[in-house]
């Protein structure tokens, strides 16, 4: 039995950031090619039978706004630095 791994970082806005993700969007990840993108899981049926479950990732390319995309990116920034995503003081 195979076992493959995704590999992505999940992205969360920072609170106090002053962006807000549109309502409809989901999990946004930032994929080993430095992409920012919108991942679903899906579970489907696992080749042995109904009790064992497989997992199939769609990534789709995201429709941000300029601000949207800058606050992603600078979260992206900061784990490549390695500094924690921390709030953001709007007086800075």
């Amino acid at each position: 039995m195979g076992m493959n791994t995704l590999q992505a970082i999940e992205l969360e806005l920072p609170v106090g950031s002053g962006v807000r993700p549109p309502p409809e969007l989901g999990c946004v990840v930032v994929l080993p090619n430095r992409e920012i993108s919108e991942v679903d899981l899906k579970t489907i049926p696992g080749a042995y039978g109904p009790a064992e479950v497989d997992q199939v990732e769609q990534f789709t390319e995201l429709d941000l706004s300029p601000e949207q995309y800058i606050a992603y990116a600078t979260v992206v920034v900061q784990l490549l630095q390695g500094r924690p995503n921390k709030e953001v003081d709007p007086s800075r």
